[in-house]
């Protein structure tokens, strides 16, 4: 890769734009937990949550003041503190991106998470020691990855262990919460009321009855309704209480269907989020590791590598917005209160 590549104005102007924007963004939601705190960290779900806000906000401020330090020529890309800094972050991201996953699995299970909770934390800690060593001992030409061998193989393993662990095990477990959600709406319908907002109770003269002509003698439909033939009765007309039941029974299925596409597509959206992100520059650091490539003055970079690198680093970035985006977009009573969505 060329050096230019790594210390470009277009991609150092991009990433601290797009930093600078996921420090306020992060900075902003952080607030709102911290005044409302006793009403928006009730549940270990919602401290998780949280606690990765606050992984972003660092994440984004660092690398804000990183590409400053580089567009002002105090630093490089290969500044060994900031690949050092860039290493341990993304360790904490793929770790609590994880963890997040398993207290949904958990919750929903209604199982015991804390043994689990620790060992991936002995994990982090092991992590972050064997980078601190490796980033003491050598530079890192492209700002993330080790340039000596001995040290370049042992991120490797790290990334491998972090990135393809977290990503298969988040997708397995999202998997999993959906498949008992589903199995829990069959074996007890009325638990889709937990899992989606209830509609409004339906106006009680609006909602007609078609019947047939074999209705018995009190109105109600003995067989399949015909829309031409039939005559129709006014829901009003019946009991309350009967007219709840053929409510329920009419919207229970609709209303559960919905559910189980939604479940479906936040599962679907929770996993692809750490993967598009993440994916472009970890298999750019595997490749380049494969070809024997340490650093960014070697000739052997495939055509195309530069605009990968670049690509993938975008990506990266872009994290910073896309945490707190979902956060956002599945917790409505923090995107009601977070100031920059203009609320007090």
């Amino acid at each position: 890769m060329h050096p230019d590549t790594v210390n470009s104005p277009l991609l150092l102007g991009a990433l601290l734009l797009i930093y600078g924007s996921g420090s306020l963004l992060n900075l902003s939601i952080l607030t709102t937990y911290a005044r409302h705190a006793p009403s928006l960290l009730k549940t270990r779900l919602d401290r998780i949550t949280a606690a990765l806000i606050a992984i972003c906000f660092v994440w984004s401020l660092g690398r804000s003041t990183i590409e400053i330090l580089i567009a002002t020529n105090k630093s490089t890309q290969s500044d060994r503190v900031a690949a050092c800094f860039t290493s341990i972050v993304m360790s904490f991201i793929f770790a609590f991106n994880f963890i997040l996953a398993m207290e949904r699995y958990f919750s929903i299970k209604d199982i015991n998470g804390k043994p689990f909770y620790k060992a991936v934390y002995v994990a982090l800690a092991l992590c972050v020691a064997a980078l601190l060593g490796i980033f003491a001992t050598s530079t890192a030409a492209d700002g993330i990855r080790p340039d000596s061998k001995p040290q370049a193989m042992i991120w490797d393993a790290i990334a491998s262990v972090g990135f393809l662990g977290a990503s298969t095990g988040m997708v397995a477990l999202y998997i999993a919460t959906y498949r008992f959600t589903t199995r829990m709406f069959d074996e007890s319908p009325r638990t889709v009321a937990y899992f989606v907002k209830q509609p409004p109770p339906p106006p009680p003269v609006a909602v007609t009855i078609v019947a047939t002509s074999d209705s018995n003698a009190s109105g109600t439909p003995t067989s399949s309704p015909h829309p031409r033939a039939a005559p129709r009765f006014e829901l009003n007309r019946l009991p309350a209480s009967t007219a709840s039941r053929i409510l329920d029974a009419e919207q229970l299925e609709h209303v559960r269907i919905k559910a189980e596409k939604q479940l479906l597509v936040n599962c679907i959206i929770m996993s692809a989020g750490l993967i598009v992100c993440y994916a472009p520059i970890f298999f750019y650091q595997i490749v380049h590791a494969f070809l024997g490539i340490n650093t960014v003055n070697e000739e052997k970079t495939p055509q195309g590598g530069d605009v990968f690198y670049v690509f993938g680093c975008v990506a990266v970035a872009l994290d910073v917005l896309l945490t707190p985006g979902l956060v956002l977009y599945f917790r409505r009573d923090v995107r009601k209160r977070v100031y920059v969505w203009g609320s007090s």
